[in-house]
């Protein structure tokens, strides 16, 4: 006589180093600790253009400088912003 499909016996052993699963509808709380990283990354990228183009387009009023730190603080800010995406993305462990 076969033993039905859905018995302990027919299963594989757990592996120790598994994390526990998530209870059912809670998968969304695994992504959004996956996703930290990637979220204060866009932050910075983002307010890093705004923060600095403002400051840069202020700064070319005062000085009468035409685009130049305009451009500088863009530069910088796309400069820093990527920097800190690469950071979580090249971490250990792709970026969790």
């Amino acid at each position: 006589m076969t033993t039905p499909p859905g018995r302990e016996e027919d299963r594989e052993p757990k592996d120790p180093q598994a994390p526990e699963p998530l209870p059912p509808g809670l998968g969304w709380l695994k992504l959004s600790r996956r996703s930290v990283g990637y979220i204060g990354a866009a932050e910075t990228l983002t307010g890093g253009l705004i923060g600095l183009g403002l400051i840069g387009y202020l700064l070319d009023l005062e000085f009468d400088t035409g685009p130049a730190f305009l451009l500088a603080g863009l530069g910088l800010a796309l400069v820093v912003g990527f920097y800190g995406l690469a950071r979580v993305m090249f971490r250990r462990g792709g970026g969790q």
